[in-house]
């Protein structure tokens, strides 16, 4: 029996990554750091599988949800929650680390 959770990347998410890749690779002009950063961060998801909650509870007045977690892979925070029925990590947003995360967090 596979006792790994499986992860599942929200749209949100997904467009973060994509945004953030290309970014990296066509506006900074560095396709190399674009590739290990999405490297760094599929590695991530997949400890977050073997490790579902290795990230730190996320405290906020301002999520709409209680049971966020986040962790950071390089200089972007992964905000994630945990569906242990299910077995799923839910990859709820990436963003920079530096951003402004209140309206981020508002809107998970």
């Amino acid at each position: 029996m596979d006792s790994e959770y499986k992860y599942l990347i929200t749209e949100v998410a997904s467009s973060n990554i994509r945004d953030t890749v290309l970014h990296i690779r066509d506006k900074l002009l560095n396709p190399m750091a674009a590739h290990k950063l999405y490297d760094n961060l599929i590695a991530c998801f997949h400890r977050l599988c073997a490790f579902p909650n290795m990230g730190a509870p996320l405290l906020s007045d301002v999520a709409q949800r209680e049971d966020l977690r986040y962790c950071f892979v390089d200089n972007y925070i992964v905000i994630y929650f945990v569906d242990d029925k299910k077995r799923i990590v839910s990859i709820a947003s990436v963003k920079y680390a530096r951003s402004e995360l209140n309206d981020t967090i508002k809107r998970l």
